[in-house]
């Protein structure tokens, strides 16, 4: 009989655990090849050969399951399919077929499972099908040796994550997911900020601006600070724990003179993620990369911000202060922390964690309690630099000094942060409708590529 379209992609989830690259499943569908030739065809293929036949038999078929079902199999199956295999009465080659047909008959939990994935990858497939940068992208980096790549590893994952979910909630796991094949930036989001059970301490520290995104499609989009910040950042679908992930670049001096860190810089923001993924309830896990482009936050130094300002963070905007990208960069002003510590290498260190600190919580969506929503008893005309909470209250303070100084977040901001985030036991998962507009479209049209103005001198 002559496969269809769906028999083909059911395969492809079978022995590869991704969905079929367009012009893949096209070319097959005219070869009017039945099911059971193209299932030996993609078996003979160095996906599977490489990855999947030099395991031990009962594993094989193991694979199978976990593609088909998201499962491992069970003792009674195993042993049945593998003795079959054994005696030479059926084939691995052929044996998702077989998996398929008798998932089929039976129409239990393994069927409406299958479903939903076939669903899912159709999805996929169609989506890159009509954009051909998606279609040269979602491909082997190298066929011999094999390696798949970032691209289809983000099909393999995407479907991993495809059990007993609707069609809608695999569709916004088909947005996500694509957004990383096309720019190594993935999807985070935020629902209306309703602020239930916030104290009025923490909710002062949620920046509560709204930025306007603009898209060719859809024109302009209003959404929150907060709900930016976490859009660019990444959802770990390269495991199985919940949370997010970001990665952050260190612009070094050797490569970029006046914009790169020192050494002892570079130690200090390395102990900053590594005791904050550590010792913080957030959902979330900093990584390091070398390649800017893959980087969702930036760090550099930036003496440009002159003799008063220790740091900042800043996102890409265009020439009407609209938002163009999905990255930020962080800064830091060598300059003035080595002028306010009289050249003390102890106090250096000190003042450059405490700002490396508070420009982080600019980056994962705090505010100054000064700004927007007051901290409480903090008055419109009281000056930052001398009133309002200090900095074991909240690392966003203006109000410090040298015998003041706090190096982690505290109870308020951590409260602030994890309304933004959610915790490690139940990460926030949740798109406004503008932002899940813009995150169909930034597939398309989105350039998440950083300057090289930026960090050039």
């Amino acid at each position: 009989m002559t496969s269809t379209s769906d028999n083909l992609q059911l395969l492809y989830i079978a022995y590869f655990g991704r969905p079929s690259d367009p012009e893949g499943i096209a070319y097959w569908l005219s070869q009017n090849i039945d099911q059971k030739e193209f299932s030996r065809i993609i078996f003979a293929q160095p996906e599977f050969q490489e990855t999947i036949l030099n395991k031990p038999l009962r594993e094989q078929v193991n694979s199978l399951y976990r593609n088909l079902f998201g499962r491992y199999g069970e003792d009674e199956g195993l042993d049945y399919w593998t003795a079959e295999i054994s005696k030479g009465n059926l084939n691995i080659a052929t044996l998702g077929v077989d998996l398929i047909y008798a998932a089929t008959l039976r129409k239990e939990l393994d069927y409406s499972i299958i479903q939903n994935k076939l669903n899912a990858a159709n999805k996929w497939t169609n989506l890159i099908s009509n954009n051909t940068e998606l279609k040269i992208a979602y491909g082997p980096l190298k066929s011999n040796p094999w390696n798949g790549g970032d691209e289809l590893l983000a099909g393999q994952t995407f479907l991993t994550n495809i059990k007993l979910d609707n069609l809608e909630e695999a569709e916004l796991k088909l947005n996500k997911s694509l957004v990383s094949v096309r720019s190594s930036d993935k999807i985070i989001e935020i629902t209306n900020p309703t602020f239930n059970g916030l104290s009025d301490k923490a909710k002062s520290l949620i920046d509560q601006r709204d930025i306007i995104m603009n898209t060719k499609e859809s024109g302009y989009k209003k959404i929150t600070q907060s709900e930016w910040t976490r859009f660019k950042a990444v959802p770990s679908w390269e495991t199985s724990s919940m949370g997010y992930i970001q990665y952050y670049s260190i612009i070094k001096a050797a490569d970029n003179g006046s914009y790169g860190l020192t050494n002892t810089e570079e130690q200090v923001w390395r102990s900053v993620f590594t005791e904050l993924t550590k010792s913080s309830k957030l959902p979330i896990n900093f990584k390091e990369t070398q390649n800017t482009n893959a980087a969702n936050l930036i760090i550099i130094n930036d003496k440009k911000l002159g003799t008063n300002n220790l740091g900042g963070t800043t996102m890409p905007l265009d020439e009407n202060r609209n938002s163009t990208g999905f990255w930020q960069i962080i800064k830091t002003n060598r300059d003035a922390i080595t002028g306010i510590t009289g050249g003390n290498e102890n106090d250096f260190i000190n003042f450059y964690k405490f700002t490396a600190i508070h420009e982080l919580g600019h980056a994962l969506g705090l505010d100054h309690p000064f700004e927007n929503t007051l901290w409480p008893g903090f008055k419109i005309n009281d000056n930052p630099n001398t009133s309002g909470p200090a900095p074991n209250e909240t690392v966003m303070t203006y109000n410090f000094n040298k015998s003041n100084l706090s190096y982690n977040f505290s109870s308020y901001d951590q409260e602030a942060l994890q309304y933004i985030w959610g915790t490690d036991e139940k990460p926030n998962y949740n798109f406004s409708e503008p932002m899940q507009d813009l995150a169909r479209e930034s597939i398309i049209y989105q350039n998440y590529i950083v300057p090289s103005s930026l960090l050039t001198s």
